[in-house]
C-alpha cells in the first residue's frame, strides 16, 4: 500500500489511529539521517512505541527528503510480516528515490509558485486595465465636454463681437462725417472730442477683431488663403501707418528687404508686421524701429527690431499666451502675440523672439518669424 501525506500536523501523529512508527519518524525528521530497522519488536529504540506494538511492525525504512539544505519531507516504508526484510541496498535505492522525489516536488512547487505568482499579475494587470480603461474614458468625456464648452465660448465670443462690430464702425462713421462738418460747422473745442471718439472706437474695434481671430483660431474656422504675395509691399503697407504714431514719440521706422516675394496669407502677414510693429512703437521711447526680410536656410526670415524697454526675465515664458502683457502699464488685450504666432504656425511658418537681459528698462527686443519662399 502507497500513502502520500503532505503537512501532517503534531496532533495526527500522536494520535491512535497513526499507523507508522511516530519515533523513526521523528527521528529522521530531526537528524536528517536515515534509519533502517531490522525488527521493531525488539530495537531498543523503538520497541516501546505504542504504535509499533499496537500494529505489530516489524521491518521499516525512513529516508529523508532532502533538498540543498532543507528538509521538505520522508519516504516511509514498513512491513509487519517479515524482519530483516530492508538491507542496505535497499537503503541506496530508496535514497536515490529520495534524492529525485526531492527534485521534482521542489520544481513543482516552485512551478506552482510562479503559477500562482503569473495568475496573481495576470490579475493585477487585468485590474489595473480595467481602472486605466475607466480613468482614460472619464478624460475622453471630460475632454469632449471641454471642447463643448470651448465650441460654446468662441461661438458666443464671435457672435458678440459681431454684434458690436456694426454700431461701433457705424460710431466712428458718423463721428467722421461730423468732425468734417458734413452737418454743419463743428465748433473748434469739440473737434478733439471726436478726435478722442474715433481713437477709442478704433482701439475697441482692434480688440474685437483679436476676439473675432482668436474664437476662429480654437474653433478651428479661421481660414489662411496660401499664395504668392510681394514682400515689399506689406512692409511699407505697416510702416506707412505706422509713420505717424512713431512721429509722436520721434522714433525713426527702418527698412532692409532683400526678398522679393514668399508663400502665405499676405493680409495676415501684414497683421502679423502690425502687432509686431505697433507693439515695439508702444513699448519704446526713443531710438527706432527697423523691420528686416531676408533669405535664410531657404526660407523668408522676417525680423521687427525696437529698443524699447525688453521682456523681463519672469515673462519671457509667457510672451506667447493668451491674454498676458509684459507691461500692464501699457493697455492691450495680451492677445496681439498669441494671435500672431499661430496666424504664423497656419502658415507653415514659425516665430520666435531675442531680448538680452534686462530689469524692464532696455535695451530692446527682436522678434523673429519664418515663411516659405514658395
Amino acid at each position: 500500500e502507497v500513502r502520500v501525506a503532505r503537512n501532517i500536523d503534531k496532533e495526527t501523529i500522536n494520535s491512535d489511529g497513526f499507523e507508522f512508527s511516530r519515533n523513526v519518524i521523528e527521528h529522521v525528521g530531526a537528524t536528517g539521517e536515515p534509519v533502517v530497522v531490522t525488527d521493531a519488536q525488539t530495537d531498543e529504540r523503538f520497541r516501546a512505541q505504542k504504535s509499533i506494538t499496537t500494529h505489530k511492525l516489524k521491518s521499516i525504512l525512513c529516508v529523508p527528503l532532502q533538498h540543498k539544505d532543507r528538509r521538505i519531507g520522508l519516504m516511509y516504508l514498513d512491513n509487519k510480516l517479515v524482519s530483516k526484510l530492508f538491507t542496505d541496498e535497499h537503503l541506496k535505492l530508496l535514497s536515490a528515490l529520495a534524492i529525485q522525489a526531492a527534485i521534482a516536488i521542489e520544481n513543482s512547487r516552485a512551478y506552482s509558485e510562479v503559477e500562482e505568482l503569473r495568475n496573481t499579475l495576470e490579475q493585477k494587470v487585468e485590474d489595473r486595465t480595467k481602472i486605466l480603461k475607466m480613468k482614460s474614458d472619464q478624460l475622453a468625456l471630460a475632454h469632449q465636454e471641454l471642447e463643448g464648452v470651448s465650441r460654446t465660448k468662441s461661438n458666443f465670443i464671435a457672435s458678440m463681437t459681431n454684434e458690436l462690430r456694426t454700431p461701433l464702425a457705424a460710431i466712428i462713421d458718423y463721428a467722421g462725417t461730423i468732425k468734417e462738418g458734413i452737418y454743419g460747422s463743428v465748433p473748434d473745442n469739440a473737434s478733439g472730442t471726436f478726435d478722442k471718439i474715433q481713437k477709442a472706437a478704433h482701439h475697441l474695434m482692434g480688440i474685437i477683431n483679436d476676439l473675432i481671430d482668436m474664437s476662429k483660431i480654437e474653433s478651428g474656422e479661421l481660414k489662411i488663403k496660401l499664395d504668392e504675395f510681394i514682400v515689399k509691399d506689406c512692409v511699407e503697407g505697416v510702416l506707412k501707418v505706422a509713420e505717424p504714431l512713431a512721429g509722436v514719440k520721434g522714433l525713426k521706422l527702418a527698412q532692409q528687404i532683400e526678398v522679393e516675394s514668399a508663400f502665405g496669407d499676405a493680409r495676415r502677414v501684414t497683421q502679423v508686421l502690425w502687432n509686431l510693429v505697433s507693439n515695439a512703437v508702444k513699448f519704446s521711447e526713443k531710438g527706432s524701429i527697423e523691420i528686416v526680410v531676408i533669405k535664410k536656410n531657404d526660407q523668408c526670415l522676417f525680423s521687427v527690431r525696437d529698443f524699447g524697454i525688453g521682456i523681463p526675465a519672469d515673462k519671457r515664458g509667457k510672451v506667447f499666451t493668451m491674454f498676458e502683457q509684459v507691461d500692464p502699464r501699457h493697455k492691450g488685450t495680451g492677445l496681439g502675440l498669441s494671435i500672431s504666432k499661430n496666424l504664423i504656425e497656419m502658415q507653415k511658418g514659425a516665430m520666435w523672439f531675442e531680448s538680452p537681459p534686462s530689469d524692464g528698462k532696455g535695451p530692446g527686443t527682436k522678434f523673429y518669424f519664418t515663411l516659405p519662399l514658395k
